[in-house]
């Protein structure tokens, strides 16, 4: 059910644009945006080991996706390098399915083959996931603020 590509990533922006929308109503779409997104998730998998794409395929349908990357912080501020979850994102016609629980485990599992201690990822407070989150045993420590002007 799992295939590890990036071949697939322009169907997978469109997945990537459904799940912005529904996180934010203030998102404007453009061809500009989804080249920049294709070029900045091929970015980030083009460094040497450094990013995971997970895609769900069942049928030759995107189920899903998990995209996480390592951040070699500076040994001076941080002990050491930081699992971060980019998105992970079921297509609504596939939740409940336990689609998003593998897909978050698998890209754990990764972040822990490269012998990292911690991961981390954002989630909206109004974001329905966040229960999600909780259940993997995900934990707040960390609140940001904007101000808009």
């Amino acid at each position: 059910m799992f295939l590890i590509t990036c071949n697939i990533i322009h169907r997978l922006v469109c997945l990537l644009v459904r799940h912005l929308l529904q996180l934010s109503k203030n998102i404007k779409l453009s061809s500009k945006r989804e080249r920049d997104t294709v070029a900045w998730i091929k970015e980030k998998l083009s460094k040497e080991d450094g990013a995971k794409l997970i895609v769900a395929v069942e049928d030759d349908k995107v189920l899903g996706y998990a995209f996480g990357w390592i951040d070699k912080h500076d040994k001076r501020f941080y002990k050491y390098d930081i699992g971060y979850f980019s998105d992970c994102f079921v297509d609504e016609k596939y939740r409940g399915e336990d689609v998003g629980e593998k897909l978050a485990k698998a890209m754990v599992k990764w972040f822990k083959s490269k012998g990292l201690k911690e991961v981390r990822l954002a989630v909206y407070f109004d974001n329905p996931a966040k229960d999600f989150w909780d259940k993997l045993g995900f934990k707040e420590f960390y609140e940001n603020r904007k101000l808009v002007i």
